[in-house]
């Protein structure tokens, strides 16, 4: 004990000192009693704090027991420790209350057995550490959520669309691919034109427009009529960016983020100008804000409002001087704002029909002359009930004929699908042990006859061809 006394008084820091608990009840047990000769002087605490788990102090000197114990002409002779004052530099102390029980406490001291409370210093920092994580990770939240709100920032990285670029390695589609709906391929052909030559039209006077709307005829065969091709083989043949955006892409639910995704996708189209913006499924984006004049708000949502609000200042901006077009695409016009669709913003609105015979018939062979050793014949097996061809030849005519009614991706579905029942074909005869040799891999008949009785027994087939394909089954 004497020693952790004399190593507490001889330490010079003005800072708070931590002393071992068992030291500190062992001054407790000293204060005010005197000196004790080769242990300690007289001493006396004050200024004692006691929080939760610390205790700090002042150790002074006891003056009047001090000047008896320098009475004592010996220990002033030895100059033993019992008769030297407590240095003044040396008087805050503070110790850490062990979480001990004080049964446990006073068999130590019983003991003499010194202890001190485990340091926390280390759990402190983590602590801390911990803290300013936590404060850390929220206040990037926050600027997360605030470039979110924003719409990015201006990076343009929160703008919507997908920029299609065309470069040597991937097949380009141009007009040539586009079969069946030539009404609609001569009017966006005028786009490109527009976007190589704009001067062609200041010098008569007139505008070119701006914006082309690709509509569906009907809600229930529209889809797949090849809308979406068109404004890819737009953009490969003008030579220019395409950027591709969906409707639902600009649909957001914090108030303002989606006007803001709309005006960096038309600041990053005039960047990239001449540039074409294709927004697919415009119904998403462009509903009407009431009944068609009936007064009643259907859509209740501010969000919406501004989106569609932010995209109507957008294409008023727009010009044929700045060579920035907006394509877009829906099913569904009957449900657009009128705002969106007049003349000045949608400058051109193109029907996009479903194909005649000539149509499918003309798709069918985009599609199948990429198929390895496809043969095309005229006329069928009029030995077979619904044949399609003779032998390894197709012809496409009478898959046209039977096909009534598909658009461009069901005829492209119908083409793929033999090659893959001409695929099963040769690996049964290749299973059964039959020759190589004589099996010519190639698309038959009979694969396009299975591919085009499944398409109407999976899609509930129409009544011009379901009485059709019944009589194969017979």
């Amino acid at each position: 004990m004497g020693m952790g006394y004399k190593s507490s008084l001889t330490a010079r820091n003005t800072r708070p000192v931590e002393v071992s608990y068992s030291t500190f009840l062992d001054l407790v047990d000293r204060s005010g009693q005197g000196h004790t000769p080769g242990e300690n002087p007289a001493l006396k605490l004050e200024n004692v704090v006691v929080s939760r788990d610390r205790i700090g102090f002042r150790v002074v000197s006891d003056e009047e027991k001090h000047e008896k114990a320098l009475l004592d002409k010996k220990l002033v002779k030895e100059n033993d420790v019992s008769v030297q004052a407590v240095p003044r530099s040396q008087r805050s102390l503070f110790t850490t209350k062990p979480p001990a029980s004080q049964e446990l406490i006073n068999t130590m001291r019983q003991s003499k057995v010194p202890f001190r409370a485990a340091s926390t210093k280390g759990a402190n920092q983590m602590a801390s550490i911990a803290r300013m994580s936590i404060v850390v990770i929220y206040l990037l939240f926050l600027r997360k959520m605030y470039q979110s709100m924003n719409g990015g920032g201006n990076s343009g990285s929160g703008a919507p669309g997908k920029l299609a670029t065309f470069n040597s390695n991937e097949s380009l589609v141009k007009f040539d691919d586009i079969e069946g709906i030539d009404d609609a391929k001569f009017e966006v052909m005028e786009l490109v034109d527009t976007l190589r030559n704009p001067q062609k039209y200041a010098i008569l006077g007139a505008r070119a427009p701006t914006g082309l709307l690709l509509e569906g005829r009907d809600l229930t065969i529209a889809p797949g009529t090849g809308k979406t091709m068109l404004a890819r083989a737009t953009a490969a043949t003008a030579g220019v960016p395409l950027l591709y955006c969906s409707g639902s892409d600009f649909v957001e639910m914090f108030v303002g983020r989606g006007a803001a995704r709309v005006r960096n996708t038309f600041s990053r189209a005039a960047k990239l100008a001449p540039c074409i913006i294709f927004i697919d499924e415009l119904d998403a984006l462009g509903k009407s804000r009431d009944m068609g004049g009936l007064g009643a708000n259907l859509r209740g949502n501010d969000e919406a409002e501004q989106t569609l609000n932010q995209l109507l200042a957008c294409m008023d901006g727009l010009d044929s001087s700045r060579r920035v077009c907006v394509l877009a695409a829906t099913n569904r016009r009957d449900v657009l704002d009128p705002a969106l669709i007049r003349p000045g913003r949608f400058d051109r609105i193109i029907k996009v029909s479903l194909p005649d015979a000539k149509g499918r018939e003309n798709i069918l062979r985009v599609h199948a002359k990429k198929l390895p050793g496809f043969t095309e014949c005229s006329g069928v097996d009029d030995k077979r009930v619904g044949s399609l061809g003779m032998g390894a030849s197709i012809d496409l005519s009478a898959v046209a004929a039977v096909t009534n009614g598909l658009c461009g991706a069901d005829l492209e579905f119908i083409v793929n699908e033999a090659a893959i029942r001409a695929v099963r074909r040769v690996s049964s005869k290749l299973r059964e042990g039959e020759d190589p040799s004589r099996i010519t891999p190639t698309v038959a008949a009979e694969d396009f006859e299975s591919s085009v009785k499944d398409f109407f027994d999976t899609r509930k087939p129409r009544a011009n061809v379901g009485e059709f394909f019944n009589m194969l089954n017979k």
